[in-house]
């Protein structure tokens, strides 16, 4: 794997595919190997040039020796990786504790993201005191739940975490509304009706009409992670230019059953005068 030097902290990535660049970023104790096992380059890499990187703390990236696990210094990896490949702008789709990446990245770089899509997390404070007493040993029985694809690598890297190093990459939020209020590119909330977040998230979509959001009916949290690959149904999360002004916007989730399992329904939130933008969306 590549990797570039972010100040003393040394972040692995990978890049896959050809087309416009299209950023994935991993959630907490993840690691961007779990793209690919999860069946997401398979399906974007035709249509998209994927720049993976693995935060830092996660993967074969260092951690660092100060501790220093802040929204802006995860934000600070995905850039030092964009400029090591000579990337300058993007399109950005984070999940978890890479959605509020994400959300960074839009505060702190907007000319440097064309797009924005946000799985599983949201701009509003939150106590993280739960996530932090989760050990190493709990993870991989969470994911075997939800039935995830993982190779024996990704179950090494779980059980090999540090329980201290992991429980200090979730403080707990602060509320970055503001922060995020002047991004104006195209942007995206998708989210599982069973995901804790889910309330909130919607919340948030419905208080700023720019951004769109998605639904997946009777999905958790690591469940809409998996995506293409588990949970009872296959899916696959295509995004797509809607001009040449704003890039992206269209995610196409497509649900099917497997094993006899009905499908899942996807839905859209309505803009507070109940109409809907079907231009960017085609589900």
């Amino acid at each position: 794997m590549p990797n570039v030097k972010n100040e003393a902290v040394q972040i692995s990535y990978h890049v896959q595919g050809e087309g416009n660049p299209l950023v994935l970023i991993h959630g907490w104790s993840c690691e961007g190997r779990y793209w690919d096992e999860f069946g997401y380059t398979a399906k974007l890499a035709s249509d998209f040039k994927l720049i993976i990187p693995d935060l830092r703390g996660h993967g074969e990236s260092d951690t660092p020796a100060d501790g220093n696990f802040s929204d802006a210094a995860f934000a600070s990896d995905v850039m030092a990786v964009l400029d090591d490949f000579g990337i300058s702008s993007a399109h950005v789709f984070g999940h978890s504790l890479g959605g509020w990446v994400a959300f960074e990245l839009a505060a702190k770089f907007p000319s440097k993201i064309r797009s924005l899509i946000i799985g599983g997390a949201h701009p509003y404070a939150e106590d993280l005191s739960l996530l932090r007493s989760v050990s190493p040993a709990d993870i991989a029985p969470m994911w075997e739940t939800a039935r995830a694809p993982f190779s024996a690598k990704s179950r090494q890297r779980l059980a090999a975490f540090d329980r201290r190093t992991l429980a200090g990459m979730v403080p707990d939020r602060a509320d970055q509304t503001e922060r995020v209020k002047a991004f104006r590119m195209p942007r995206l909330m998708l989210c599982g009706t069973t995901d804790f977040r889910f309330s909130d998230m919607k919340r948030y979509a419905e208080s700023d009409h720019h951004w769109q959001f998605i639904a997946v009916e009777e999905l958790d949290h690591l469940q809409t992670n998996l995506g293409p690959v588990r949970a009872g149904h296959s899916a696959r999360a295509k995004v797509l230019e809607e001009d040449e002004r704003c890039g992206l916007l269209a995610a196409n989730w497509e649900r099917e059953s497997v094993c006899g399992t009905r499908n899942r329904h996807i839905t859209r939130l309505a803009r507070s005068d109940g109409t809907h933008r079907p231009r960017r969306f085609c589900l």
